[in-house]
């Protein structure tokens, strides 16, 4: 029985700390799933500032947020790749942020229009 060894390049490009191999990942995957929720997001701030249910304060706050996950969804794929513990932590930001929004869109502030 033979196994391939890796070469020294593929070894270099291993995230240690992981035990994850660039080699064996795919690019960029999970990355049209973080899209689409972040335009569900979107979406649910707008829907929600329309009819009244989110402030202008808090419409500006929540599309921060929105504008920070972005910024660290394109620090993470800069390199070409995005880890699993990257996808996650994207994920685990979107989940706080959906938290926000609902809690923004069902409090008592209302905007006059």
């Amino acid at each position: 029985f033979f196994f391939k060894q890796k070469t020294a390049y593929e070894i270099k490009e291993c995230d240690w700390s992981s035990d994850v191999c660039s080699s064996d990942l795919h690019p960029l995957e999970g990355l049209h799933e973080i899209n689409a929720r972040q335009a569900e997001q979107r979406a649910r701030i707008e829907h929600g500032f329309h009819r009244g249910g989110i402030t202008r304060f808090e419409f500006r706050r929540l599309m921060a947020e929105q504008h920070d996950i972005e910024a660290m969804e394109r620090a993470f794929v800069s390199d070409g790749f995005l880890t699993p513990h990257e996808r996650m932590e994207l994920h685990r930001r979107l989940d706080i942020a959906s938290s926000h929004i609902w809690h923004e869109a069902h409090d008592r502030e209302r905007r006059f229009r």
